[in-house]
């Protein structure tokens, strides 16, 4: 089954590091955990961020997945090992498997389970699965605050999943890999004088570009205001994409600095421009920047929708983007992810290592006018959450919390800092629901930047 394990591909032949020479990747034939875990520290020295804080003298006489961690830096909550005869944390997602998210709150009235996320066209919406619906069970086994974690992960190594309703009934659903569109739903929200368009963004993949660019054309059609992007379940992607994304959401220009990536005294610092990382596009994409022209909003403002599982380079844009137009994050601060990973394989021809793959971390990103280091997340201007408002609004409501705040402030209603209108957002004691568990953080923990050379 696919996963998202987006990553960094970098060449030694691009000698943006040492430590790539054959002397280096010189190694024992026979393939113990020692000389794993010997392989991985050599591999970490060269290219980790945190490369100097790694310990000295560590025992190798370690499972590999117990080594890897105990080399990590105790800020480092993404990199990651992958061990074919021990593979940990690759179950796959809800939303992968069975094509829809859930998100599990403690009200002042109880604890609930609702849908959050459908896949358009997949069984889970053909079968009537709609976003704000609540489940009492999954696969026979009442849910509660204890076990809606354990319950989940179980259900996705199983074959299919069956859902019991609250309203009653149930939905059974088959197992199978379910790709998310990059574009879940445009539309335009009218009021008054403005015309106001909303944008749902998923994965940001390059098979989702001509959705984007349609979508642009739809929006330039209808004479737009303002855009709101929605990002609140966005796991990011591919660091190309996210700055076609900017060039056309921004006025921007092809040789004015889209990111840079700081890494460690061998990576040193990169900056790219958005000429530089058009050039990174996959195999059967040319888009130039002059190509993109005709689709550009150049809007003075946007309104950016996120929750704690807006990730990787769905944060990256929401950062980049502010340097060249006003941008208002609105909802819940992101996940954290402001460091692209490298997926390092053995190099050796014939390759000796051929059961291990690790992901570290290895740059740090910042802006064009030098801001980052939001691994705590990026904070919103407005605070505001969705599940104040249950059940779940329908993706594009007015009454979902986060839209409604955003049409507050283009509309000129604006409330205070915190979202809070006599109440209208929150619930009726004030106090914000509390979040149990979300199946999308198993996706946005997951989901790495991509860096192409």
């Amino acid at each position: 089954m696919r996963q998202y394990y987006i990553i960094i591909i970098l060449l030694c032949s691009l000698q943006l590091m040492p430590g790539c020479s054959k002397k280096d990747l010189a190694g024992p034939q026979n393939v113990t955990d020692q000389s794993i875990n010997k392989w991985v520290l050599n591999r970490m020295e060269v290219y980790y961020y945190w490369n100097t804080s790694l310990p000295h003298n560590p025992s190798f006489d370690q499972e590999p997945n117990v080594f890897f961690n105990q080399l990590k830096n105790a800020s480092d909550r993404f990199s990651r090992l992958y061990y074919k005869k021990n593979p940990q944390g690759f179950d796959g997602t809800l939303i992968n498997n069975f094509g829809f998210d859930l998100i599990a709150v403690e009200t002042s009235t109880g604890f609930s389970v609702s849908i959050a996320l459908v896949v358009p066209g997949s069984t889970a919406e053909t079968s009537g699965l709609v976003r704000g619906q609540y489940l009492s069970g999954i696969n026979g086994q009442t849910l509660t605050q204890d076990n809606i974690q354990s319950v989940t992960e179980s259900a996705l190594r199983q074959q299919s999943i069956v859902l019991q309703m609250k309203q009653g009934g149930t939905i059974t659903l088959p197992s199978a890999y379910i790709g998310e569109p990059v574009v879940y739903q445009q539309s335009v929200i009218p009021t008054g004088d403005h015309k106001t368009g909303y944008l749902v963004i998923g994965p940001f993949d390059y098979f989702g570009v001509y959705d984007i660019l349609n979508a642009c054309q739809y929006f330039k059609a209808q004479q737009i205001d303002n855009l709101i992007i929605d990002l609140r379940y966005s796991p990011g992607g591919s660091v190309p994409f996210s700055a076609l994304l900017t060039a056309l959401f921004a006025p921007v220009k092809g040789d004015q600095l889209y990111t840079v990536f700081k890494g460690n005294a061998n990576a040193k610092t990169i900056e790219s421009t958005f000429q530089n990382e058009l050039a990174k596009q996959p195999e059967g994409y040319s888009f130039t920047m002059a190509s993109l022209l005709p689709y550009q909003l150049s809007l003075a403002s946007l309104y950016i929708l996120t929750t704690r599982q807006t990730a990787s380079a769905a944060e990256l844009i929401t950062n980049n983007l502010k340097p060249y137009v006003r941008v208002t994050q609105i909802g819940d601060r992101t996940l954290g992810k402001d460091m692209a990973s490298l997926a390092i394989e053995d190099e050796r021809q014939p390759p000796i290592m051929t059961d291990i793959t690790i992901y570290p971390m290895v740059f740090k990103l910042y802006n064009a006018q030098g801001n980052g280091d939001y691994a705590q997340g990026l904070i919103p201007n407005y605070s505001v959450y969705e599940t104040d408002n249950l059940p779940l609004k329908p993706l594009g409501s007015t009454e979902d919390p986060l839209i409604r705040k955003a049409m507050e402030i283009i509309t000129g209603r604006v409330t205070n800092r915190q979202g809070i209108t006599n109440g209208s957002l929150l619930n009726p004691t004030g106090i914000s629901n509390r979040i149990i568990f979300e199946s999308r953080s198993i996706l946005s923990k997951g989901s790495d930047l991509i860096f192409v050379p």
